[in-house]
């Protein structure tokens, strides 16, 4: 498997829950973090269907649940994981790595991303490659 599962516990008390997403501690690399945004998935929603040259991203569950594929490169199979918000998991993608997200659920997935890159549409980092 390319992408890494890194685990998060939470801090929880009388007031709720905090989850440190990510932490340079976490991190494989000595990475900085570019770009920052939120998905709202609805059911049957997909997203990505492409790899990075140089880009690593880390995705986390923030509500609902997906299905996460990836492909490491020149890999031949595709390989799934079903992520819910309870799994206090963080998802880290190395370069080189198809990635895809669908919701199977009726309820909509809020998934959290953090990219080492910031996005540009005229860019040659981003190859489209289908999982789903």
């Amino acid at each position: 498997m390319n992408m890494r599962l890194i685990p998060i516990t939470p801090f929880k008390d009388s007031r709720g829950s905090l989850k440190k997403i990510l932490k340079k501690s976490n991190m494989s690399k000595d990475l900085n973090i570019d770009e920052a945004y939120v998905l709202y998935s609805e059911k049957g929603a997909i997203r990505g269907n492409h790899y990075h040259k140089e880009t690593t991203e880390y995705f986390c569950v923030l509500k609902g649940s997906i299905k996460f594929a990836m492909k490491g490169f020149g890999k031949e199979y595709i390989e799934e994981i079903s992520i819910h918000e309870g799994d206090n998991i963080v998802i880290e993608v190395p370069p080189l790595t198809a990635h895809a997200i669908i919701n199977e659920e009726d309820e909509k997935a809020i998934v959290l991303v953090l990219s080492t890159r910031e996005y540009d549409e005229n860019s040659t980092d981003t190859y489209k490659e289908v999982l789903y």
